[in-house]
């Protein structure tokens, strides 16, 4: 990917969303923070992924903390696509 652009990622069929069981898989913000509160729209991502995304989505901006995070729905591992997913 070059340095300084944007590029579209379809989590749908990443490497950092493929998966075999459903406790590889967790849920997160898609962008850096997140909101704070009940609400707001998730992604699924493989667990030991999750860094390399925070990397490349926040760079070294920093998020207040919350008083009260969103809890995040559960992720699990679709069995026929073989990638994350935000449970329905």
């Amino acid at each position: 990917m070059p340095q300084g652009r944007c590029t579209t990622v379809d989590l749908a069929v990443d490497a950092s969303t493929a998966c075999t069981k459903d406790d590889e898989c967790v849920a997160r913000a898609p962008d850096c923070c997140g909101a704070c509160g009940p609400g707001g729209a998730f992604v699924a991502l493989r667990k030991d992924a999750v860094a390399s995304y925070v990397a490349e989505v926040c760079g070294k901006t920093k998020c207040a903390l919350c008083k009260s995070p969103p809890t995040p729905p559960k992720a699990v591992c679709d069995p026929k696509t073989k990638h994350c997913v935000v449970a329905p």
